[in-house]
């Protein structure tokens, strides 16, 4: 596979700046549909892995061309412009965590959820003729894709052919498939990844790409993931939901903080 531009490069624009301080700005925008859309942009993040990812990463396609339809024509479709200015304004917050745009953006159309239904851009989707004429295969992906969030998981075993993550609040362990990319060797046992999985059959791929940090920050994670699950009980009731639905809910709430969202913002994610 080629090289991917990585965030902390220089920008291939020739300023001089790193990458994710300059043209990776203006990605943000054209990706997410608030500019012209641009698939060539786009294809900056994704490279063919011949495997599932290959086809979560084309369906992703599809949903984010029906936001841009939202954004373009739906009388709420504001309301995503609106998150998408936020995020642009608030989310570069220092060089070692800002916010990777890839994470924000499966972010803003698997889990942010808006206007008077609260469904988020995935869900409207489905309910869409493009989802329609969908393979049952692919339309599984799809609410696989809808069902997921993005977690914090620790690095417990590295393998050649995969590598074993435990989430940090319930311990539940995951094999993840390796797929010879390079950040695979940036696993480092203790070491926090907060990404999503795409799992299909059993099998089970990072989806998208990661951010790691370390060690020392695992139990502010934690503190922050229980408090949010005891307000999801609270708010819901801790008989109408599995343990699995609660972390779920309090993982979906959490990132929408971590994007700097606005009060109204976070109020309705």
């Amino acid at each position: 596979m080629g090289r991917k531009i990585g965030r902390n490069d220089p920008c291939p624009c020739g300023s001089g700046k790193k990458y994710k301080k300059c043209c990776e700005r203006g990605d943000a925008e054209n990706i997410a549909g608030t500019g012209k859309f641009n698939f060539e942009k786009f294809s900056a993040y994704r490279e063919k892995t011949g495997t599932i990812i290959d086809e979560s990463t084309d369906l992703f396609e599809q949903i984010m061309v029906f936001s841009h339809k939202l954004m373009q024509s739906d009388k709420e479709g504001y309301i995503l412009k609106r998150v998408v200015d936020s995020f642009d304004r608030n989310c570069d917050i220092g060089d070692d965590i800002s916010v990777p745009v890839i994470l924000f953006l499966n972010w803003l159309h698997l889990d942010y959820r808006f206007g008077q239904t609260l469904e988020t851009v995935c869900e409207r989707f489905m309910k869409g003729e493009v989802f329609e004429i969908l393979t049952p295969r692919k339309q599984d992906i799809v609410r696989k894709m809808a069902e997921s969030y993005a977690g914090f998981y620790e690095v417990a075993k590295v393998r050649d052919d995969e590598i074993i993550f435990k989430e940090i609040s319930d311990g539940k362990r995951w094999a993840i498939h390796k797929i010879n990319e390079p950040f695979e060797k940036d696993a480092v046992i203790g070491d926090i990844w907060h990404m999503r999985f795409v799992d299909l059959s059993g099998d089970t791929y990072i989806y998208p790409p990661h951010f790691i940090f370390p060690p020392r920050f695992k139990q502010r994670f934690v503190e922050t993931i229980e408090k949010r699950k005891k307000l999801i009980v609270s708010q819901i009731g801790g008989d109408a939901l599995s343990e699995e639905d609660i972390l779920k809910g309090a993982y979906k709430k959490m990132v929408g903080l971590w994007y700097a969202m606005p009060d109204q913002e976070i109020a309705e994610a």
